[in-house]
């Protein structure tokens, strides 16, 4: 068979004209529809990177460049609070420390404020007194929360809620042992209304990189304390602190899905006999919703007992739909689900008790 002849080779396309960089060429549209706003223009992309920015040529010298260690302030004294929809967001979840036990995010009374892709770390104790050295003679002074969220008078509005996606806070892990103890009166604190949080993990460690953690090495009371109405989280877990794991105080709040463990190297003296909770609404709240929430429990070093897993004025008992809890190993367990209801999920073997 003939082989085919080749078809034509296509003529070169027309080299544009060139351009200096930076210079523009004829605007793409050469009619706003808004007159105040300046055409769009086609520049061709300069031929080298610009040059870094580097503290030593910050283009704002009276500016100061903001340590990973300082608190970051959004209030109406910010120069962004002013304005509604503040976003506060870290890149490749940025670990903040509170390095001279300080709150490392103070969000003021202001609606929208949006914060997301951070990892809060405590950080070491300040210690005084006890000339001996010994635990019992030194006094710690460790900061009240690691994020706190309003002053506690502000309502905020539901029509522009603030924002929590994607952030964690530990007390230990890094750090928080014997050697380098470190602490934190709550990870996370919200006093103002209408605050949402998406996928959170509030966790005091029950280890460290460089050895075992005790009760007093990376002490942190709660994880989560709202104060505020109407603040609603999806997605939450709270591990390992010293007493009430979650602490509601407001109104009409609501969690979809909570993952809690109780902590691992308490006693009963320090932990059961106080009736401390994995979640805890408070007596005089009238409204809550709770869907999904679950509290485990390892007492790993002592036989610890806990009356309930969730705690509860007995007329939102109905409000919890599909509440659980369940004991993983160890020893000891948790007597009911819910205030008095529900079975005990205790040893031998691993156990689960729903009240549905």
């Amino acid at each position: 068979h003939p082989t085919p002849p080749r078809p034509a080779p296509s003529p070169p396309r027309p080299t544009p004209p060139s351009t200096p960089p930076g210079v523009p060429t004829t605007p793409v549209h050469t009619a706003s529809p808004h007159p105040s706003t300046p055409p769009l223009t086609h520049t061709h992309p300069p031929h080298r990177f610009p040059t870094p920015v580097h503290a030593a040529s910050h283009p704002h010298p009276s500016t100061p460049p903001l340590p990973h260690t300082r608190p970051r302030r959004l209030s109406p004294r910010c120069s962004l609070a002013s304005l509604i929809w503040q976003v506060l967001l870290g890149l490749g979840l940025a670990t903040l420390i509170s390095s001279a036990q300080n709150v490392i995010i103070s969000v003021g009374d202001v609606d929208g404020v949006r914060i997301a892709g951070l990892i809060l770390q405590a950080g070491p104790v300040q210690t005084a007194g006890g000339g001996g050295g010994g635990r019992a003679a030194m006094s710690q002074a460790v900061a009240p929360a690691l994020l706190q969220w309003g002053s506690g008078g502000y309502a905020g509005r539901a029509s522009n809620p603030g924002f929590l996606h994607d952030v964690f806070a530990r007390v230990g892990g890094p750090d928080g042992t014997a050697a380098s103890p470190v602490g934190v009166g709550t990870m996370i604190h919200l006093r103002s209304g209408h605050v949402i949080g998406d996928n959170m993990w509030l966790w005091r460690a029950d280890h460290a990189q460089d050895g075992p953690v005790s009760y007093t090495s990376n002490r942190c009371d709660h994880g989560l304390v709202v104060d505020g109405d109407d603040v609603t989280m999806y997605g939450l877990a709270v591990e390992h602190t010293e007493q009430d794991l979650t602490l509601w105080n407001g109104e009409r709040g609501q969690t979809y899905f909570y993952q809690s463990e109780l902590p691992y190297g308490v006693t009963q003296q320090e932990y059961g006999d106080k009736g401390y909770a994995g979640y805890r609404v408070a007596p005089t709240v009238m409204t809550h919703g709770g869907w999904g929430v679950g509290v485990y429990c390892f007492f790993r070093d002592h036989d610890v007992t806990v009356a309930s897993g969730i705690v509860a004025p007995a007329a939102l008992e109905s409000s919890f739909v599909n509440p659980l809890t369940v004991f993983l190993n160890g020893h000891g367990g948790i007597t009911h689900v819910i205030n008095d209801k529900g079975g005990a999920s205790q040893g031998p073997q691993t156990s689960v008790n729903y009240v549905c």
